[in-house]
C-alpha cells in the first residue's frame, strides 16, 4: 500500500505518539497472543501507540502490514487496516496523555491490549458505536496532524 504523502513526507526523527482508527463493518474473531481469543462488536476501533523511535517508520508499519508480530496492534492489522490516523510530535513520552482523551470519548476494549509498558492503563485499544474526530483533544498536548487512509 502507498503511503499517504503526510506519512511519506514526515522527518524520519519526529516522535510522539499516534491514534489509529479502524472500521469494523461486521464482528471479527481475534487471537491476540498470550491475552487469547476476542470477539470485538462491529463499531469504531481507537489505538493509542507512542513511537520514541520515529513516527513515520512505526505508522508506515501498521498501513504497509507486518509479516511480523511484535505488538498486540499487528494481530489487529493482520485482519483490518486502519482507515483514519492522528499524530502528536513531542520529544517526550505522552502516549498516556493521548489515551486519556481517546478514553473520554470511547470505551475500553480488550483488557490489557497494548499497554504492556504502561503499568495502570487498562488498554490502548477503545470502541465507539461512532465515529469520533480527536483534533481538538490532542491539539491541546502538542502539535498534531490527522490523516484520512485510502
Amino acid at each position: 500500500m502507498v503511503l499517504p504523502k503526510e506519512i511519506a513526507n514526515l522527518d524520519r526523527s519526529l516522535k510522539g505518539a499516534y491514534i489509529l482508527e479502524f472500521r469494523l463493518r461486521s464482528p471479527v474473531g481475534i487471537k491476540v497472543g498470550k491475552l487469547g481469543l476476542f470477539h470485538l462488536k462491529k463499531g469504531w476501533y481507537y489505538y493509542t501507540g507512542s513511537a520514541m523511535n520515529g513516527l513515520r517508520g512505526r505508522i508506515a508499519r501498521y498501513i504497509r502490514g507486518s509479516d511480523k508480530r511484535h505488538w498486540h496492534i499487528d494481530y489487529l492489522t493482520e485482519k483490518i487496516k486502519p482507515v483514519r490516523l492522528w499524530f502528536v510530535v513531542s520529544t517526550v513520552k505522552i502516549e498516556s496523555d493521548v489515551v486519556r482523551v481517546v478514553g473520554k470519548h470511547a470505551e475500553p476494549s480488550i483488557k490489557g491490549f497494548g499497554c504492556g509498558d504502561s503499568p495502570g492503563e487498562y488498554t490502548h485499544l477503545f470502541r465507539s458505536g461512532k465515529r469520533i474526530n480527536f483534533m481538538a483533544g490532542l491539539r491541546s498536548i502538542g502539535p498534531t496532524t490527522e490523516v484520512e487512509i485510502n
